[in-house]
């Protein structure tokens, strides 16, 4: 394969040994050139974060949940946003519907409890996968609350596992 130069000609613009010749013909390439570094410079930040050529294994899949629960914890929004395909959602404990965007926006709000995960079983079918496990808190004085069972179903696209649904069930009170 052989490597191509591809140059950038904008008309009025004299270019002399890659150098613009006047002023009024650098303003004008920086309006075309500038938008389009922008435009490419955004596209690269926006799927660099992402890691791919994961594992297709179940203990890939147990550390996507940590990886997940420090996100929140930390605040990792970004972190969060790799996890999470475009087309999640959860349906809570309560009955109600968690999309994407309302589990992105749990990573931003502060916090005061350690989350803690137990029991995760992971389970790969090809590029479909679940993990089922306990989770709950411990608050800062030490405390457990809100143990619940989860399962997060997973696909593998683009080189890596994205959640597409989850499930939580609440465990009864202890008495």
């Amino acid at each position: 394969m052989s490597k191509r130069k591809f140059w950038l000609t904008v008309p009025g613009v004299k270019m002399s040994g890659g150098c613009v010749s006047n002023g009024r013909g650098m303003m004008r390439t920086m309006k075309f050139v500038l938008p389009l570094l922008l435009l490419c410079s955004f596209s690269l930040a926006h799927g660099q974060g992402c890691p791919t050529g994961q594992q297709k294994n179940p203990a890939t899949l147990v550390q996507i949940e940590q990886v997940w629960l420090r996100a929140v914890e930390q605040h990792d929004k970004a972190a969060l946003g790799c996890i999470l395909a475009d087309e999640f959602e959860e349906a809570s404990f309560d009955g109600s519907l968690i999309d994407r965007s309302a589990m992105l926006a749990t990573a931003t709000k502060p916090s005061t409890v350690h989350f803690e995960l137990s029991d995760l079983h992971a389970h790969v079918h090809g590029n479909s996968a679940y993990v089922r496990g306990v989770g709950g808190t411990r608050s800062d004085d030490g405390k457990f609350h809100a143990k619940n069972r989860f399962t997060d179903i997973f696909v593998y696209r683009d080189g890596r596992w994205q959640c597409v649904a989850g499930h939580e069930s609440h465990f009864p009170e202890e008495r």
